[in-house]
């Protein structure tokens, strides 16, 4: 048993207790303002976040919307213009004058410019910034934090063949007037003067109606987006649907095209209006491929699109069908067993 001389006395516990409580008083005391700071400091750098957030999307956006405006205008002054006032409508929508307590933005006006290894791409370079306010840090002496960001979009120039489908099931659907009017307005996505684009449009038989060219919205008949359909008047306007549906054909041309232009740097794109299956093609029944055939040009039944066979003076055999364009620069890979010079046969 503990000796009860050992005993600490009752008053002298109460008095170390007491004397406890007041250094933790003291240790509390000093430590708020650390508290207040560090919460002050979380609290700011919050804000801070959220305004540098909203701040890059607006900025990016802007970006992404100037890219897309160098398609408005005839000249590429008047696109760069369209693009840096496409980019400050876009910033000034998606991040306000006094966002989130935000002061002194400066509203972007975009850089464009010619990438200086590839005349094909241009760029389009935004900087905005903005100074967030500070709570809880002001009254330590900083009122407010500056924040910048920068974007960046690319856009290559493209070079784009239409195939378009003439045949008479576009006319039977009522497709063929539609058609022409979303056939003007994709070409009214693309800036003039940049991109190129041409037209190939078929039935039984293809025709090159346009090579690419960065002269389109005179050569297809696009001329004012405002109105529905566009305005203007073109080849695309000149298209009547009627006949079968030579695809094939239609789409080799296209890329034929493509090729002959020879930009492999831009954006090439065969893009075909259609609404159905082909049911029609297009063969050359001159020399192998005759050979293979069993056929012989003199004595040959098949018939043209009047209908009528060769023995009863209908297509000849030895002449090239003249309105579907030059067929002589296919790619070297192709020129062997290549269709080519040849009417449409149903």
């Amino acid at each position: 048993m503990m000796n009860p001389e050992n005993r600490i006395p009752k008053t002298a516990t109460a008095s170390r207790r007491k004397n406890e409580r007041g250094v933790i008083l003291l240790l509390g005391t000093l430590s708020v303002p650390v508290l207040i700071s560090m919460m002050g400091l979380g609290i700011d750098a919050s804000v801070l976040y959220g305004i540098k957030s909203k701040l890059q999307l607006a900025s990016d956006g802007a970006a992404l919307a100037s890219a897309r405006a160098l398609s408005i205008g005839l000249t590429t002054a008047e696109q760069a213009d369209s693009a840096r006032n496409n980019a400050t409508n876009w910033f000034n929508k998606n991040f306000p004058t006094g966002e989130f307590g935000s002061s002194g933005t400066v509203v972007p006006q975009p850089l464009v410019f010619d990438d200086p290894t590839n005349a094909l791409l241009r760029h389009v370079v935004v900087t905005a910034s903005t100074n967030a306010p500070s709570f809880f840090m002001r009254y330590w002496g900083r009122v407010s934090t500056s924040i910048s960001v920068r974007s960046e979009a690319t856009r290559r120039d493209s070079v784009i063949m239409m195939v378009l489908d003439r045949s008479g099931s576009m006319q039977n659907s009522g497709s063929c007037q539609p058609m022409k009017d979303a056939a003007k307005q994709f070409t009214g996505m693309f800036a003039a003067g940049r991109d190129r684009i041409g037209m190939v449009t078929f039935n039984m038989a293809s025709y090159v109606s346009s090579v690419p060219s960065t002269d389109f919205r005179t050569n297809l008949g696009y001329a004012d987006s405002s109105s529905s359909p566009a305005s203007g008047t073109g080849q695309i306007d000149a298209i009547t649907c009627t006949g079968g549906t030579g695809t094939p054909e239609a789409m080799i041309l296209g890329y034929n095209e493509l090729y002959k232009t020879g930009l492999p740097g831009a954006l090439n794109v065969v893009m075909l209006f259609t609404d159905g299956l082909p049911t029609a093609l297009t063969l050359d029944f001159r020399g192998g491929v005759a050979t293979q055939m069993g056929i012989m040009e003199n004595v040959t039944t098949c018939k043209d699109a009047n209908p009528t066979s060769v023995p009863a003076g209908g297509y000849s055999l030895n002449s090239a069908s003249s309105p579907r364009g030059d067929l002589s620069t296919y790619p070297p890979a192709w020129s062997t067993g290549m269709v080519m010079g040849s009417g449409s046969y149903l």
